[in-house]
């Protein structure tokens, strides 16, 4: 177990599918960093999400397909690659 408090995210405003995503994952948006990447000739806007340990918590008492906890092995490892390929996270203990 990693016993997390907090894992971090971003993408960038115009990818609505990821932030979609990251939001049916439990995360909530905490703030717009303004023109911060610079991507096919113009800058463009990161939008920053956060998800808590209580977060999640509250996720699973709605929606209990969401624990991983009850996943091993490969399937642990299939639905984090799944998530570092639709944004950008870290990951606070």
């Amino acid at each position: 177990e990693l016993r997390l408090n907090r894992i971090s995210a971003s993408s960038l405003a115009c990818n609505i599918i990821s932030q979609r995503f990251m939001q049916k994952c439990g995360f909530k948006q905490e703030g717009v960093i303004r023109e911060a990447v610079f991507k096919k000739g113009t800058y463009q806007d990161k939008v920053l999400f956060g998800c808590l340990k209580s977060d999640y918590e509250e996720l699973l008492k709605t929606h209990n397909y969401w624990n991983i906890s009850n996943l091993t092995g490969e399937g642990k490892c299939l639905w984090i690659s799944r998530l570092q390929q639709n944004c950008s996270f870290a990951v606070c203990a």
